[in-house]
């Protein structure tokens, strides 16, 4: 069992049995409840390693070059002890990188669905946590306007992803304004693969809490 399916599995629990315990003694001012959060992230796309080179024969390389790409998910807000908080959330992501090239811009495209978890501590009207999620892959392409290439290879990065991460919030009941980081846990080129695919991705996020 990962830890995203271990995390959703106490926030059923917290919901059915220390949700009401919870507010039946205390309130608090933190919103509470199903939330939605949309906005964009810079993407950092690493590929490195020896043997076979990517799905189509390129060497690798680093793709750090400025590339926003959207995200929107659903949240929820779950009070577990006073002060603490789990914030299980699903949704679209889309990343991937970008070179530059002598002015070339050769870019990878990734589509993924989101499924994870934060675990945040809350104060005042900051909160601040780490998360843990799992991406499955939609859609991938490899871009290269230069050399005429555009490349569907979503046959070889179809499969679920692990990412950790940091995240900092300021909110206003019922506006939330998020920073987020997330970092490669898995190789994404495979366990068995001589060569490393892996991702940072480094979000602004703003949500409504209904």
């Amino acid at each position: 069992m990962t830890l995203t399916k271990l995390a959703l599995l106490v926030t059923l629990f917290d919901l059915a049995f220390l949700q009401p315990k919870i507010y039946a003694q205390s309130s608090t001012s933190f919103p509470d409840g199903i939330g939605l959060e949309i906005g964009g992230g810079q993407n950092d796309f690493y590929w490195r390693g020896n043997g076979p080179q990517g799905p189509f024969g390129w060497e690798p390389m680093n793709y750090t070059d400025s590339y926003l790409t959207p995200n929107a998910r659903l949240t929820y807000h779950a009070t577990i002890l006073d002060g603490f908080a789990l914030l299980p959330f699903t949704g679209y992501n889309e990343f991937g990188g970008t070179a530059n090239i002598s002015g070339n811009h050769p870019q990878y495209s990734f589509q993924a669905f989101e499924l994870g978890t934060a675990l945040l501590y809350e104060f005042s009207h900051i909160s601040v946590g780490l998360g843990f999620k799992e991406k499955l892959g939609l859609s991938a392409r490899y871009r290269d306007a230069q050399a005429n290439i555009n490349e569907d290879f979503t046959k070889e990065f179809s499969g679920w992803y692990d990412d950790a991460g940091i995240r900092c919030s300021y909110y206003v009941s019922p506006i939330t304004f998020s920073l987020e980081g997330w970092f490669s846990v898995s190789n994404m080129a495979g366990l068995s693969s001589p060569i490393t695919i892996q991702e940072n991705h480094f979000r602004f996020l703003a949500g409504y809490t209904f």
